[in-house]
């Protein structure tokens, strides 16, 4: 027998937050919708600010590089 979704939330506490988050966004949502936005103009301009610094090229030589420094513990 099809128990109602209540009591399947119940049995399941991690269904009760998903339930939870969900009503959230849907109260919330142009709020999070400009949070987002915010957030992700703040990642671009960071990573723009440390584009050579953070860039994957040449990682792999700055990290051996990195390993037979004096005094990097090897």
């Amino acid at each position: 027998m099809a128990q109602p979704r209540e009591e399947i939330a119940q049995d399941f506490p991690s269904l009760r937050l998903s339930y939870l988050v969900i009503g959230y966004y849907l109260k919330h949502g142009a709020e999070l919708a400009e949070h987002f936005e915010w957030r992700t103009y703040e990642e671009k301009k960071l990573l723009e600010a440390h584009e050579e610094e953070w860039s994957p090229r040449g990682l792999r030589e700055r990290l051996l590089a990195r390993l037979t420094r004096p005094g990097s513990g090897s």
